[in-house]
């Protein structure tokens, strides 16, 4: 039986080091470490490859590690900054579908509203 719950990163990293051992993957392209934009683009292919593999099965084994060299990747060479807070605002009103006047009972009047949004008014109070 398979848990669900996230692992830590040295039980991650000894799972690596148990697959790459057990002789899992494809043995003409064995995984190797990611060290630059050419070897993130293999990998993404090489997961694209594998998303329709059957579970426990030695390609799904191999997205697995795949997956986790790209996130590591991802986070060091490509990190995500978070949102500014007026274009994270605006982006949740587009997407449920309000107008900059809904949010008057957290923000107040209409022109409270404008200001803050025009970056006129900080958004803290």
């Amino acid at each position: 039986m398979h848990s669900t719950h996230t692992q830590s990163p040295h039980v991650a990293k000894r799972t690596l080091v148990q697959f790459w051992e057990s002789g899992h993957g494809d043995a003409e392209q064995p995984i190797k470490p990611i060290r630059n934009e050419a070897d993130y683009e293999l990998a993404l292919k090489d997961i694209d490859d594998c998303l329709d593999a059957a579970a426990f099965s030695p390609e799904r084994e191999r997205l697995e590690v795949l997956t986790v060299l790209v996130d590591d990747y991802e986070a060091k060479h490509h990190p995500i900054s978070p949102p500014e807070p007026i274009a994270a605002i605006e982006f949740v009103l587009e997407q449920q579908g309000l107008s900059r006047k809904d949010p008057e009972d957290v923000i107040g009047s209409s022109g409270r509203i404008s200001e803050v949004m025009n970056k006129k008014r900080p958004l803290m109070c």
